[in-house]
């Protein structure tokens, strides 16, 4: 069982139950060079620095989608790439949450983009057919599910 954004795979032996759309958002270190540049900011400025994006961890290229600049930094998971973006190496997509008090604080800032529209990820639980989910697994994902309902 996982929780992630289904169009990482290619798998055709899951089933996926939709969970929630989780919005992204474009951040920067309020320090870096792109912070300071007059807003909208074009995809011509996204191009010139380093944008910071996740490795699928499948042994593929990794996720495209959101990928504007030529000159990518991956890393492994979603507080490796928050620690990188508040040190300043790079601008990215965050979910709207996981950033809600850095940018509250001002150590990130939100950039506002010219010509490139906002976008959620679809988050999904994904299971294998081959493997159905066990008494303590359909607690877990009914109260998951309660969660986030609840959250709506």
């Amino acid at each position: 069982m996982a929780i992630y954004a289904l169009e990482t795979t290619g798998a055709t032996d899951l089933h996926a139950d939709f969970l929630m759309d989780v919005e992204m958002v474009p951040v920067v270190s309020a320090r870096h060079p792109l912070a300071a540049l007059p807003e909208p900011v074009g995809r011509e400025d996204l191009e010139q620095f380093t944008q910071i994006v996740l490795t699928s961890g499948s042994g593929q290229s990794g996720w495209t989608r959101g990928v504007i600049s030529p000159r990518i930094w991956r890393v492994a998971d979603l507080r490796t790439r928050l620690a990188f973006l508040i040190a300043g190496f790079g601008w990215s997509h965050m979910p709207a949450h996981f950033v809600a008090a850095p940018l509250a604080e001002g150590t990130l800032k939100r950039l506002h983009l010219h010509g490139i529209p906002d976008f959620s990820l679809r988050v999904y639980l994904v299971q294998q057919f081959s493997r159905p989910p066990g008494i303590a697994a359909r607690w877990l994902i009914e109260r998951l599910k309660q969660g986030i309902a609840e959250q709506a």
